[in-house]
């Protein structure tokens, strides 16, 4: 004879809810992840795309931005903005997240040579010290003339 009202079964019903449950929060950690890494692959190619554009801003800007665009397409993404100025460059790119949308990624690159930005150039200001003049530990050779001496970190150095 068989018994009806019985508990027979009703493991399957909560387990099939665990599972799907299970896989929408493998699902959302697997978007998320995609959109880190687009992300770090939109700020890296960026770095990239303006150091291009720094170095080849005495080109002019049509040309510099189009080494940046270059850049940013070996790399995978967009380039939506590009800004050159004497020797300083500033990007912005987009990559795409799959089925998220997409990222943006900005970077500035600066002078090549070292040379202080043109905003300084002809006139009486000076750019501040670069390196940490000031600084306590500096050598006073760096706290007066802004670093044209050794290096300010020191090394530890051991005693015998």
């Amino acid at each position: 004879m068989r018994r009806f009202g019985g508990d027979g079964g009703a493991a399957t019903p909560f387990a099939a809810t665990l599972v799907l449950v299970l896989i929408s929060v493998l699902w959302v950690v697997v978007q998320a992840g995609s959109a880190v890494a687009a992300r770090h692959r939109a700020e890296g190619a960026a770095d990239l795309a303006a150091l291009a554009a720094a170095a080849h801003s005495a080109t002019g800007a049509a040309a510099a931005c189009g080494h940046a665009e270059v850049v940013a397409a070996a790399m995978g993404t967009g380039l939506t903005s590009c800004t050159v100025s004497v020797g300083e460059a500033r990007v912005q790119l987009r990559a795409s997240v799959p089925g998220l949308g997409e990222v943006t990624g900005r970077a500035r690159a600066g002078p090549v040579d070292g040379s202080p930005p043109a905003r300084w150039a002809g006139t009486t200001e000076t750019p501040p010290p670069a390196c940490g003049a000031g600084r306590v530990g500096a050598p006073d050779s760096a706290r007066r003339t802004g670093c044209s001496g050794p290096s300010p970190v020191r090394t530890a150095r051991r005693s015998r």
